[in-house]
């Protein structure tokens, strides 16, 4: 069994995060002549932007919120938990990934109950990590004349609800001995009043709960958009599948916020009115609902912890289903031709498997409680018509103040009916509001308030020993990239695949960040601009055309407030595609599918870069602008080129045909990340020809 110190075992803590710290650090951290106790531990965590927290917990309620953590084991040893599985753990070995699967009986049998668990971000800013985050929580806040007129409504309702027990003990104690038919009719009247004011409460509590989540939904939704626009493409998740189910489980948010959920939980705490009541018409008949609800709590808090467990592995289970989903749909075709439907419907299968039995397990977590509240009620009636009994022999009760008591147990026990709906909805809304909490709070672009206004753009740029990788893991990329575009130059990249031409094209719009050196626009750092208004000035015709539903022109007009047809008609006719607007027998309004299935490749291609054309941006960037053209197009379209371009207006375009090199002056090559060559278009094209191995062409 691997068995570490709790320093070892820290160490081991920070390499999985990823913090930089070496044993050194640790050592200086701990007082002369003490071991690395606790509060070491603290001080080691603060000292790398960590948070460490103590507590006792049976392994089997340990979920993945806590991992990874440290397990204290007897006799004062140590060991890393980073996973789990059906039965097991994963027991980290030191300070490398490798490690074992072991069973948690056995490791139950020498297990403490003591675990610490960290996080990233010291203990003061966990403490400001509430479930409720910031945003959504300001939200709320502006919100609360609605949820006070809520709390007001539900107030009166439950206090309108004393008023059938009263009259309950009245008639049968009052009335029916008297048979006082007109204070009867006096009663029923008021009675009729108090159901109908109930009735109005209710629907107004209810519209002001939906009305509020209108709100939130509309707000809330609109700033988590807005949020994933504004994210880094390398702090994105690989799958956009998590993204779209992220989005799609805050309707469990405002599923909890709205409807019954919200408004059974504002009834529990009416639950200790109805059982004064009950104690002081009654005494001793109170210890009835008191008894069944001390008997609930416990079973709730069960119910609730393992629901909570199961809709992280759920959520799991979810996204993975979700992503797969989103990858099958955009890439039908290539399954069917590829023949691989058998094996997509195979892992089809298993994840649909695994999701159905996470489902089960999550709804099957809660069975008990709903099984135990809904016989509550009845244990209620039970247990007051047995004790009533007796207490209306010995006189302490009349049958009318039996039957009000019924009616205030049942009436209160009647929240805790709800709260099994509640607890596990509550378990669902956590978990989704965490999720997408930790998506938003990516790194964004335009994070800090001190970013340079770009009202005007020379086009000047400047590459300064720039290379780029896309993670630790990979090779570079761009290798010490060095070169200088001016003003209104005209300049072609060429290199073979996957010599690094597009992600050049994607630094110099921001979408990427050089892993060393700088990228300077018109003399200022590329990361100190305000990224919206600099790519207000740049036009990009990317190798892979985005389209969207909608028609030609809102396509066309995407990221431009407006146009004249005029300029629609010039754009089109230099991209080579004012021959299908002609066709189109709704000209720019013709339809356009999702993703413009229902256009070729060429078409595809002519419309971005015609939405190009038509931004009119200081800097041009063109990546492989014809590479779905026929030869005519494309002889076409060189023609007509330069006739669209301005004399100030910089043009970056990346190629491998022959024919296009005729619009620029410059030629940069690449070769393996590195520029080979650099010059005027003439040389660049000789050295080219003289030496076959390094051509791209």
């Amino acid at each position: 069994m691997l068995k570490f110190t709790l320093k070892e075992s820290f160490l081991a803590i920070c390499h999985y995060l990823g913090a930089d710290v070496v044993k050194e650090d640790i050592d200086a951290l701990t007082r002369e002549g003490q071991d690395f106790d606790l509060r070491s531990l603290e001080r080691a965590a603060r000292y790398c932007g960590l948070s460490a927290v103590k507590s006792r917990r049976k392994l089997i309620d340990l979920s993945e919120d806590d991992l990874p953590c440290i397990v204290q084991l007897k006799k004062k040893h140590f060991m890393i938990i980073t996973d789990f599985r059906e039965g097991e753990c994963f027991v980290a070995s030191g300070r490398h990934n490798k490690g074992i699967w072991m069973p948690l009986e056995r490791l139950d049998a020498v297990y403490s109950g003591v675990i610490y668990r960290f996080q990233e971000g010291s203990a003061e800013q966990q403490k400001n990590r509430s479930l409720m985050p910031a945003w959504f929580r300001s939200q709320m806040t502006e919100l609360w004349p609605h949820y006070a007129q809520v709390l007001l409504a539900t107030v009166m309702v439950n206090l309108l609800t004393l008023a059938l027990p009263l009259f309950t003990n009245m008639v049968f104690d009052k009335l029916i001995p008297t048979f006082a038919t007109d204070t009867l009719l006096t009663l029923s009247i008021g009675m009729v009043g108090v159901v109908v004011f109930d009735f109005i409460l209710r629907w107004l509590r209810s519209y002001f709960v939906d009305d509020a989540c209108r709100i939130i939904e509309k707000r809330s939704e609109q700033f988590i958009l807005a949020r994933l626009i504004q994210l880094k493409q390398s702090a994105l998740p690989d799958s956009p599948g998590r993204i779209t189910h992220a989005v799609e489980n805050f309707a469990r948010v405002k599923e909890f916020l709205s409807g019954t959920v919200l408004l059974s939980l504002l009834d529990v705490p009416f639950f200790i009115l109805f059982t004064l009541v009950i104690a002081l018409i009654a005494g001793v008949m109170a210890l009835i609902p008191l008894g069944i609800a001390l008997c609930l709590i416990p079973v709730t808090i069960y119910s609730y912890r393992r629901t909570r467990r199961h809709a992280s592995q759920l959520t799991q289970a979810n996204n993975a289903k979700t992503a797969y989903l989103y990858e099958i749909s955009s890439e039908l075709e290539a399954i069917k031709t590829l023949g691989a439907r058998r094996k997509a419907l195979a892992r089809w299968r298993s994840l649909v498997t695994n999701s159905a039995g996470a489902s089960l397990s999550s709804k099957q977590s809660n069975v008990l409680l709903n099984t135990l509240v809904t016989s509550a009620t009845q244990c209620v009636v039970i247990g007051m018509l047995v004790l009533g009994v007796f207490q209306i022999h010995n006189g302490n009760i009349s049958p009318g103040t039996l039957f009000a008591c019924i009616i205030l147990g049942s009436r209160a026990i009647a929240p805790l009916m709800n709260l099994a709906m509640a607890v596990n909805r509550l378990s669902f809304s956590i978990k989704a509001l965490k999720e997408i909490n930790e998506l938003l709070g990516l790194t964004g672009e335009d994070d800090s308030s001190d970013k340079l206004n770009v009202p005007t753009l020379k086009g000047h740029i400047e590459f300064d020993k720039v290379s780029y990788r896309f993670s630790s893991s990979e090779p570079e990329v761009l290798r010490d990239i060095n070169f200088t575009i001016k003003p209104g130059e005209r300049v072609a990249i060429l290199g073979a695949s996957g010599s690094g031409k597009s992600t050049l094209v994607r630094l110099i719009q921001g979408l990427a960040e050089p892993t060393e050196g700088n990228i300077l626009v018109d003399g200022h750092n590329l990361n100190h601009l305000n990224l919206d208004q600099y790519r207000s000035h740049c036009a990009v015709a990317p190798q892979k055309p985005s389209l969207f539903r909608g028609t030609l022109k809102s396509n066309l007009m995407l990221g431009k407030s407006s146009a004249t047809t005029e300029q629609l008609d010039e754009a089109c006719h230099a991209a080579c595609l004012d021959g299908f607007v002609r066709q189109c027998s709704k000209g720019y309004s013709h339809p356009i599918q999702e993703r413009g299935s229902n256009l070729s490749g060429g078409q595809k291609q002519s419309l971005c870069l015609a939405r190009a054309l038509l931004r009119h941006g200081r800097l041009l960037m063109l990546d492989e602008p014809t590479s779905a053209y026929d030869n005519y197009s494309e002889t076409l379209f060189c023609q007509r080129l330069p006739n669209m371009l301005k004399e100030n207006q910089t043009l970056i375009l990346i190629t491998h045909r022959h024919n296009l090199l005729q619009l620029v002056d410059r030629i940069i090559v690449m070769a393996e990340g590195r520029i080979i060559a650099d010059g005027s278009r003439n040389r660049v094209l000789a050295e080219l020809t003289q030496r076959p191995a390094a051509s791209t062409m």
